[in-house]
C-alpha cells in the first residue's frame, strides 16, 4: 500500500465516495468494508498524532532548557547560545525554533489528516440512508 498521506486519502475517498445508483443492492452490502478500511485509516493516525504529541512535548521540553541555559554544555558546544532569555520570553523562543514549528508543523498535518477522515466516516455511517432515499425516490417516481 502507498504511503498514507492527505493527498492519497482524499484520492482514496474520491474513488470511494460515488455510489452506483444502478447497484444499490451490492453498495449497501459495501458499507461495513467501506466503514472497516476508513477506521483502520482513523486508527493509524490516532497512533500517528500520539507519537508527534510526544515527539512536540519532548522538543519543548529540550528547547526550553536550551534557551534557558539549563541544557548540558555539550549542547552549547554544538550550537552555541549566547543570549540571557528572561523566562517570560522562553516561549516566544521556543515556539519561533525550527525544529519545534516543523514538529508542530507535522502535529497539525495529522490533525487534519483525522478531521478529514472522520468526515468520510460520517459520510460512511450516513451511506445506509442515502441508498434508502435513493430507493424511496425511486418509488415514488415510479408512482407517477
Amino acid at each position: 500500500m502507498a504511503v498514507l498521506n492527505l493527498e492519497r486519502i482524499q484520492e482514496q475517498w474520491a474513488m470511494d465516495a460515488p455510489l452506483d445508483e444502478n447497484d444499490l443492492v451490492n453498495q449497501a452490502l459495501a458499507v461495513p468494508g467501506l466503514h472497516q478500511r476508513w477506521m483502520s485509516y482513523h486508527s493509524t493516525f490516532k497512533l500517528m498524532l500520539s507519537d508527534a504529541n510526544v515527539s512536540l512535548n519532548r522538543i519543548s521540553k529540550e528547547k526550553y532548557e536550551y534557551y534557558a541555559g539549563k541544557a548540558p554544555a555539550s549542547v552549547y558546544k554544538e550550537k552555541p547560545f549566547e543570549h540571557k532569555v528572561l523566562k517570560g520570553d522562553l516561549d516566544k523562543y521556543v515556539y519561533a525554533d525550527d525544529d519545534w514549528c516543523k514538529a508542530r508543523q507535522k502535529l497539525d498535518y495529522i490533525e487534519t489528516c483525522i478531521y478529514y477522515i472522520e468526515g468520510v466516516l460520517r459520510q460512511i455511517s450516513n451511506r445506509g440512508y442515502t441508498i434508502k432515499n435513493v430507493i424511496d425516490l425511486r418509488k415514488f417516481e415510479a408512482g407517477f
